[in-house]
């Protein structure tokens, strides 16, 4: 068994791997531009660029997001950044705007001497006036820095006087890298650190799935912010569907045949085939606040707005929460239990047929130990099974559910990702519940031996 468990930790980062290609080359071929999008929200992704939305803007974005390197090396930024690494590109249009602005700065500066003195003692005043406690060395380092970032404001607007010099510079890069040099980037290396504000050289920061499309947020802080909200509502309907179907199923299997049985399983069919969706409207227009019925249950979020002098720690701010968890819950739970029961009684209708039932029924033994010694064990097997499919859905959330009770978890988020083209959320979403999936299966081979010590998987 410990092998077998070895030989499958060594296959998750393989498996991961090759998930994480496949998702990533098909959100990259996915229609629509998320550089558009962000520059100009109001141009939908099938469309072209919004001529009012300046080039340079839009290309300015494409590199701050590395959406203009090639695929593979968007996937080799991408696994850098998750291991905490920074591959860094050397990329022959960033070198040729490089040399251009320089000689746009050179050529500036040799014909505004006079406007660069003036630009520089004004600095000098700005900043020891906003900066008096700073050393005097200090503050001439930091007005230089200000004066040579308004040189190069002033050189670059100065662009259109000096076409034939520019033109020379395409030239020796299009002689150098070929007629499309813009898109021609090689390795350059690696470094333990990484484009993030306060990181120090040598630095470790791994698990950076990068910054948002959307906000230009860190991914992982989006994740920290939603997961909570999605992690809470499964943890709640995962509980309730295994007390109410581990019993019902048991029951409905001793009973087979009977009254009780046919209303369970009648009763189980009927829920299962009601849609989530429809049953949420349903809840929502005939028993929360505002509707047409009683007026029990809060609606929208999971938290109440909170008074002057309230906080999330008070008792009765914490049973407005409960409040508001019972509608979403029970419309995650109800199809769940009602398809966990079905699996129970399926497995335990398996079970009590064996030979070892009838020879512990034989020996006298009571009908309950008979039951829930001898053939609960070996009837929660198809259970275990679901524990593969269970981690994912804990953070991953319920797009319908959480967009009608307006709810800001991470099945909403995802929806949102698609919607917007924001590759860093949704590959770390696709990432964190292939990991979760892998890690469910592993678990699910575990409990098999523990609830059945036939099953061996020695010599797999």
């Amino acid at each position: 068994m410990r092998d077998y468990i070895l030989r499958r930790l060594l296959l998750v980062p393989i498996t991961l791997f090759g998930i994480s290609v496949i998702t990533f080359i098909i959100i990259q071929n996915a229609p629509g531009d998320p550089a558009e999008m962000k520059v100009s929200p109001g141009v939908g992704g099938e469309q072209q660029a919004d001529k009012s939305v300046s080039k340079e803007i839009y290309e300015r974005t494409l590199e701050q997001f590395d959406l203009d390197k090639p695929i593979h090396m968007q996937y080799v930024r991408w696994v850098g950044r998750l291991c905490g690494v920074d591959v860094r590109v050397k990329g022959a249009k960033k070198t040729y705007k490089a040399e251009v602005q320089a000689l746009l700065v050179e050529k500036y500066r040799a014909a505004h001497p006079a406007e660069i003195e003036t630009q520089r003692a004004k600095a000098r005043k700005t900043v020891a006036e906003q900066n008096a406690d700073l050393s005097e060395e200090d503050q001439l380092a930091r007005a230089e820095k200000q004066l040579d970032d308004w040189i190069n404001a002033q050189a670059k607007e100065q662009r259109f006087k000096y076409g034939a010099e520019i033109d020379t510079i395409r030239t020796k890069f299009r002689a150098d890298y070929g007629e499309d040099f813009e898109t021609y980037f090689s390795w350059d290396g690696l470094a333990l650190n990484r484009y993030k504000d306060g990181a120090k050289e040598g630095e470790w920061y791994p698990l950076d799935f990068g910054r948002s499309f959307k906000d230009d947020r860190e991914v992982i802080d989006v994740l920290k912010e939603k997961v909570p909200r999605s992690l809470e509502l499964s943890l709640f309907s995962i509980f309730l569907a295994y007390i109410i179907a581990i019993p019902l199923g048991i029951h409905s299997s001793v009973s087979q045949g009977k009254l009780s049985d046919q209303v369970v399983t009648t009763t189980l069919f009927v829920l299962y085939s009601l849609p989530s969706f429809w049953v949420a409207i349903m809840l929502l227009l005939y028993v929360s606040k505002g509707g047409i019925f009683v007026r029990w249950f809060p609606v929208g979020g999971l938290w109440p707005e909170l008074e002057p002098g309230q906080t999330q720690t008070d008792p009765s701010v914490i049973l407005s929460h409960f409040k508001h968890l019972i509608l979403p819950v029970f419309c995650l739970t109800y199809a769940s239990f009602a398809y966990i029961s079905r699996q129970m009684r399926a497995g335990m209708l398996e079970v009590i047929r064996q030979d070892f039932i009838r020879t512990a029924r034989a020996k006298g033994l009571p009908e309950s130990v008979v039951i829930l010694k001898h053939a609960l064990r070996n009837g929660m097997i198809p259970l275990v099974t679901i524990v593969a499919v269970i981690l994912p859905s804990l953070i991953g959330g319920s797009v319908i559910i959480e967009t009608i009770f307006n709810i800001d978890g991470v099945g909403r988020l995802s929806f949102t990702a698609i919607l917007t083209r924001d590759y860093p959320i949704i590959m770390a979403i696709f990432t964190l519940s292939a990991l979760l999936t892998l890690v469910g299966i592993l678990i699910s081979d575990v409990l098999y031996v523990m609830v059945d010590p036939q099953i061996s998987f020695e010599g797999k």
